[in-house]
Formats: structure tokens, C-alpha cells, sequence
């Protein structure tokens, strides 16, 4: 079977960051990997800030994502974004902006 990976980018609800990292770390990512056998790896990174010669992002530019998460999956990472955002047995976190979800699957 081929690999594939999964990268999701996420944004912490403003203020609540620290708790953000702590439950996708301590929480999600290890009840994603019991639940699904396919991940073969996992690693969560926080995202630099971007800026311009060292000037932070303009005031009013939409927010970026804190967070990317890659999984590496055993087949289809399609597949297993599928299955993995509509399972509404996961736990959640208040810390979580949910709306800030973006996923880039790619094939191996």
C-alpha cells in the first residue's frame, strides 16, 4: 500500500493558544492514533508569524494558522480526512477555532 500525507493547518481561538497546543498534543493526537491504525507518524509544528522585514503582519490582515499537523497515512489521506472530520465521537477543545481548518492532502 502507498503512503500518503496529511497536513492540517489550525488557528487557536485568540488567548487560549497555550491551551490549544497542550490539548492537540497531549489530547487529539494521541486519540487520532488509537482510533486510526493508518497514521503512521504524526508531528504538530507551531507556524511562524509572517512578516515584512521584520514588521509583523498588517493590523487587519486576516489571522494565520498557529498550527500544522502532518500525518503520515498508510493509503489515502483523502480518505482518511473523511472519515476523520465528520467522526463527531473525537473529543473538542473551546480552544480550537474550528473555522480556521485548512488540509492539504498529498500522495506519496
Amino acid at each position: 500500500m502507498t503512503r500518503s500525507v496529511l497536513a492540517v493547518l489550525a488557528r487557536a481561538v485568540p488567548g487560549r493558544l497555550e491551551e490549544f497546543r497542550r490539548w492537540y498534543d497531549e489530547v487529539h493526537i494521541p486519540e487520532l492514533r488509537s482510533r486510526y491504525p493508518e497514521i503512521v507518524e504524526v508531528e504538530r509544528h507551531d507556524v511562524a508569524k509572517p512578516t515584512v522585514d521584520g514588521v509583523p503582519e498588517a493590523d487587519g490582515a486576516p489571522p494565520g494558522p498557529d498550527s500544522v499537523a502532518i500525518y503520515l497515512v498508510e493509503g489515502s489521506a483523502s480518505d482518511l480526512w473523511s472519515r476523520m472530520s465528520t467522526d463527531r465521537t473525537l473529543s473538542t477543545s473551546k480552544a480550537f477555532d474550528y473555522s480556521s481548518v485548512r488540509v492539504i492532502c498529498g500522495s506519496g
